[in-house]
């Protein structure tokens, strides 16, 4: 999958203290909330063989420890940050066990994508972009 070059991500475990208490407030809304999918994310689920349970464990169960990644996606006017969540739970069998991953619009709580994290991706290769997540969310 090619990396979308107008993104900035950062993983989040190297996020600051002001980024990690914005994602912590962001993970208690998501914690109540029932999936709403995108059409994008529909057509995901029924591709990859994702129910929509698994992807309602992910958000009920959403903390930080399950937090990957953070970005910034732009649009046409304005940014869409986004949080990506990895499931407790692992599914499948021997090399092609995977966690449930969901990526989440972090202003209006839709889900805007998911796929299989394959448990051999340890997120090694995410880019870290030099932006502040916690900026997007000031009053």
């Amino acid at each position: 999958m090619a990396r979308n070059e107008n993104q900035l991500k950062r993983n989040a475990k190297t996020i600051t203290p002001q980024e990690q208490a914005v994602v912590r407030n962001l993970l208690t809304r998501v914690r109540k909330i029932a999936v709403n999918n995108t059409p994008h994310a529909v057509q995901r689920l029924e591709e990859r063989g994702i129910t929509v349970a698994q992807m309602q464990n992910v958000l009920d169960n959403a903390n930080y420890n399950r937090v990957v990644e953070v970005s910034i996606v732009p649009r046409n006017n304005y940014v869409e940050p986004r949080m990506l969540i990895t499931s407790d739970e692992v599914y499948g069998v021997g090399n092609g066990r995977y966690r449930v991953a969901v990526v989440v619009n972090c202003h209006n709580f839709k889900v805007v994508t998911t796929y299989k994290a394959f448990l051999r991706n340890n997120y090694k290769t995410i880019q870290n972009d030099n932006f502040n997540f916690a900026n997007y969310f000031a009053k």
